[in-house]
């Protein structure tokens, strides 16, 4: 059985990744050869998830942000881990802000208000940023899961060059776990759900120039080179 552990730090793309591979994996899903631990109801993000001990399960995915720094990096050929995360330090903190303040409803594109790229909401972000909310847990998930992550079994998917080409990226992770990929059925995939960058911070009222300076972050610097399933 392969295992799928997508470990993110909140707002780097994951919500669609499973989206895509759910619908890949229907037909599995439906005859229970696929479970999706997608939610902290299922067993509390534990993992490896109980589920595994339910089925004759080919895939196991697993999401989980590692709040605490808690999950093991297990290096093992079926546990393959997606490590989701942006390069853009203020992308990131403000992804999650907006998240954050607006709520599921309006993130999704489909629900969103016609101004909602010019519209927002600086003061309160500005707020969040001077009491460096979020930045422990930043600076930990990147330290741990990008630059101190030695753990060959790994695919690092950076927002904007999953954003840039989904087809590319979802097809090299589906033939990890199966070894091919129908290519035409997940293009249709990700046609259907729109999968583009919607939101362009440069153009909206959360650009802040010398971001990483003023609050010193530092953007994600890092290539996986060809250590990495990529």
């Amino acid at each position: 059985m392969k295992q799928l552990k997508a470990i993110s730090y909140p707002r780097s793309g994951v919500s669609i990744f499973c989206r895509l591979l759910e619908d890949y994996y229907e037909e599995k899903k439906r005859n229970n050869k696929a479970y999706f631990c997608n939610s902290v109801g299922c067993c509390g993000h534990k993992q490896p998830c109980a589920k595994t001990k339910n089925f004759d399960l080919d895939l196991i995915y697993m999401k989980n942000h590692d709040f605490g720094s808690k999950i093991q990096n297990i290096v093992d050929p079926d546990i393959i881990h997606v490590i989701l995360y942006r390069k853009s330090a203020l992308e990131q903190m403000n992804a999650y802000f907006r998240y954050s303040l607006d709520g599921k409803k309006y993130m999704e594109p489909h629900n969103r208000k016609d101004d909602y790229q010019h519209s927002g909401r600086r003061g309160q972000f500005i707020g969040q940023l001077t009491r460096k909310a979020n930045f422990v847990s930043y600076r930990a998930f990147t330290q741990k899961w990008v630059y101190d992550n030695n753990n060959p079994y790994t695919y690092f998917l950076e927002y904007d060059d999953y954003m840039s080409d989904p087809l590319k990226h979802m097809s090299n992770i589906i033939k990890i776990i199966d070894g091919q990929v129908d290519t035409e059925r997940l293009g249709q995939i990700i046609t259907k759900h729109n999968v583009k960058k919607h939101f362009d911070i440069k153009e909206s009222v959360y650009h802040i120039e010398n971001f990483c300076e003023t609050y010193g972050l530092h953007d994600v610097e890092f290539d996986p080179a060809n250590r990495f399933l990529n």
